[in-house]
């Protein structure tokens, strides 16, 4: 969210994106450690993968040329 701002800084913004989250009504999710960010970046990757794939109509008149 903040690019140009150092990482020394986050701990500090947290606790403000967090507040603001809870006046709003909007969920706040955060992670304790760089493992569970893995691992719930593995777990979305494998379920978006897992989605069925349908080739677009595009896709489908380039593989009739062929």
């Amino acid at each position: 969210m903040f690019p140009s701002v150092s990482s020394a800084h986050y701990p500090a913004i947290a606790r403000v994106v967090r507040d603001e989250c809870t006046k709003r009504g909007i969920p706040y999710i955060s992670y304790s450690s760089l493992a569970t960010i893995v691992l719930a970046f593995l777990a979305f990757m494998r379920e978006v993968g897992a989605a069925e794939q349908e080739p677009s109509s595009s896709t489908a008149a380039m593989v009739a040329r062929i």
